[in-house]
């Protein structure tokens, strides 16, 4: 052989490239190329030499265990101290992740609410109920599981308030069209009013909104939460004990024995904690669900009301 081959990876690294296959045998390791195949090849490995991305090596010892414990397990390249990670190549991995499949999971789960509560609304009315009281017991249900459940989810499942806001709007479209072309799902629409559509467009403007300027998706759900559960208890107890659609203070007592734990704990959750003002909120709340101004209903006020209690109370900070 004309010369030695390297001892060490990093002399080899370093060895600068021939500018021909046949100028050096030491590129071949003493082998000269001679066919047209030998240089095709000879070519592609230099070319793929040449994208790869050499990193310092991983340390030993307690700069190796960082990098593995910040990896969270996942393999390490013996070049790199990052996680090997595979980037989206494609507008279709999109599509795939994990936020779009819970967006149409929940989504399918509220149409299977909206569809299945046909079946509790039919067993009240052959019950002898009034079909007027059975369509409200039936609208409080789906605020409930629907809107309730469905804002739960929320934190748990999105880091992106795009998600919330489109599936919300696609709902507003979906019972506005039930109105518009008298397909209407009966046994929680009627033709009084289209409260329900101003339900679903106010839990996705109260959400989205809330998240892009308070950047906290929990307090960003805390007045649909009012609005699902606490508005729901009202119309139950309500409807249990008056018998048909009133504003009786009765179903606000229920109200705000719900809304206010659940202001105080979610309030508690920001940073910093403001419980007080999540307190307030919840008593606004429940005040302010007693009245409506023709189409200003009680879904507008409540999200609209408590919405403005937390931006206010968390640029003013902690009340203790």
């Amino acid at each position: 052989m004309t010369g030695s081959a390297p001892t060490t990876r990093d002399d080899a690294l370093a060895k600068p490239e021939p500018s021909h296959p046949i100028d050096n045998d030491k590129a071949t390791h003493g082998r000269r190329i001679r066919t047209a195949g030998d240089r095709r090849r000879w070519r592609n490995s230099i070319t793929a030499t040449r994208r790869v991305s050499i990193q310092p090596r991983v340390g030993k010892g307690e700069e190796s265990d960082a990098a593995n414990s910040a990896s969270g397990g996942l393999a390490l390249s013996p070049f790199a101290k990052q996680p090997i990670r595979c980037p989206m190549t494609s507008p279709y991995d999109l599509l795939w992740s994990s936020q779009f499949l819970w967006a149409v999971g929940l989504g399918l789960y509220v149409l299977a609410v909206l569809f299945l509560t046909r079946i509790p609304y039919e067993a009240m009315v052959a019950r002898g109920m009034e079909p007027i009281r059975a369509c409200y017991y039936d609208r409080k249900i789906v605020h409930m599981l629907a809107g309730g459940v469905g804002s739960l989810m929320v934190p748990l499942v999105f880091t992106d308030p795009w998600y919330p806001l489109v599936a919300g709007l696609l709902l507003t479209l979906f019972t506005n069209l039930a109105h518009a072309t008298g397909l209407r799902l009966y046994w929680f629409q009627t033709e009084e009013n289209r409260n329900d559509v101003k339900f679903a467009l106010m839990w996705a403007s109260s959400v989205s909104a809330l998240w892009w300027l308070l950047d906290n998706p929990w307090l960003a759900i805390l007045p649909s939460l009012y609005m699902a559960f606490g508005d729901g208890i009202t119309g139950v107890v309500r409807n249990a004990l008056i018998r048909k659609r009133s504003k009786s203070p009765i179903g606000n007592v229920f109200m705000l024995l719900l809304c206010a734990p659940m202001g105080w704990y979610i309030g508690g959750m920001a940073d910093p904690a403001i419980p007080l003002w999540g307190l307030i909120s919840a008593v606004v709340a429940t005040v302010v669900e007693r009245y409506e101004f023709g189409p200003i209903d009680d879904n507008i006020l409540i999200t609209v009301a408590a919405s403005a209690v937390l931006l206010i109370g968390t640029a003013a900070g902690p009340l203790v």
